[in-house]
């Protein structure tokens, strides 16, 4: 068996989210899962991120959580993908948690490819006690590097900052790196707290969107940003090479790139998807990608109760797709 690569891990720049994809019997769709990573990793980003903690449980009941990262995996092994490819290892407690990240571990053993874990508290997690135990168990369970996200379920507290900072000096070849998504009135303050312990802590990624970067990122010091974002993989990863060359707010070129990215982030609210506050990551952001020449439709599926399957399409009147595409030209995303 190839062991997992940890030697000499950093882990920066965008590492997006896929979105989901879905076939018209409301089942995951392998090949165009592959191709959506395809397209995010020709943007020159840091990682590629699958699936979201919301979708996992579902996912996993239907067998397509291991089915969707071996076939991710299995594109890697055959070489020419350069981002590292990252598993959602979360659950709602710490036993359903720790069996994905052994699931992940094996496949990522199997194939020998650069891969990491993001991994947030159990939903069930009430105290840094708990969130503390279960993430000393995840460390003795993989050879990979994990980021923590720092968002807990519902009304759960967030892991402290101290935690977090004990668990990188303990486990440096594991933890170090986190992407903060606390409560919006603190996440700056966490993310200055955090820089300040380096060399402990190695990175802190922005989250909420990315839609905070211009200030994170230039002034706080993060180094990467996690978001479900994929179809805008490019603009996000310019951003940060702007930054990283020492390019601040009152750079016009940084201001701008995260100008046409907040454009495209603005469909949201523009065409919102029925049931939502405009901060879907997915209605008329499924169109974009579509558009793109990526996704094939732009289905979101649900599963009820009793496990049965259905998928809703997003669709929108000509002049709404008029207004997507010139933003799509205007913003400069690449068509595949």
């Amino acid at each position: 068996m190839v062991k997992a690569l940890v030697a000499a891990v950093v882990l920066k720049g965008a590492y997006p989210l896929l979105v989901t994809p879905y076939t018209e019997k409301a089942e995951l769709d392998h090949e165009i899962l592959v191709r959506e990573a395809e397209y995010v990793d020709a943007q020159g980003v840091g990682g590629v991120i699958w699936p979201t903690a919301n979708e996992i449980n579902i996912l996993d009941e239907l067998g397509e959580y291991e089915s969707g990262l071996t076939a991710l995996a299995d594109r890697w092994a055959k070489g020419g993908m350069k981002s590292r490819l990252t598993a959602v290892c979360c659950g709602t407690n710490s036993a359903a948690a720790l069996k994905r990240v052994e699931l992940w571990d094996a496949i990522v053993s199997k194939r020998g490819i650069s891969a990491a874990i993001l991994a947030r508290p159990p939903d069930d997690a009430k105290t840094d006690a708990s969130m503390e135990a279960h993430y000393r168990l995840l460390a003795a369970k993989t050879s990979l590097p994990v980021i923590i996200q720092t968002f807990c379920k519902g009304s759960n507290p967030q892991p402290s900052v101290d935690l977090l900072v004990r668990l990188s000096r303990d486990f440096p070849n594991t933890y170090g790196y986190f992407k903060e998504e606390s409560n919006r009135s603190d996440v700056n303050d966490r993310i200055a707290a955090m820089m300040a312990a380096k060399p402990a802590v190695k990175g802190v990624f922005s989250g909420w969107g990315a839609t905070q970067f211009l200030y994170q990122g230039p002034r706080l010091g993060t180094t990467g940003i996690i978001t479900q974002r994929p179809m805008y993989a490019g603009l996000l990863q310019k951003m940060l090479d702007l930054t990283a060359a020492g390019k601040t707010a009152a750079d016009p070129e940084l201001a701008d790139t995260f100008g046409r990215y907040l454009v495209m982030v603005n469909l949201g609210e523009v065409f919102k998807s029925p049931g939502t506050d405009g901060g879907s990551m997915r209605g008329p952001h499924l169109v974009v990608f579509k558009r793109l020449g990526v996704l094939r439709n732009t289905l979101t599926r649900t599963v009820d109760k009793n496990g049965r399957k259905s998928v809703t399409s997003f669709d929108l009147p000509p002049k709404a797709i008029e207004e997507i595409d010139a933003r799509i030209k205007s913003a400069g995303l690449q068509v595949w």
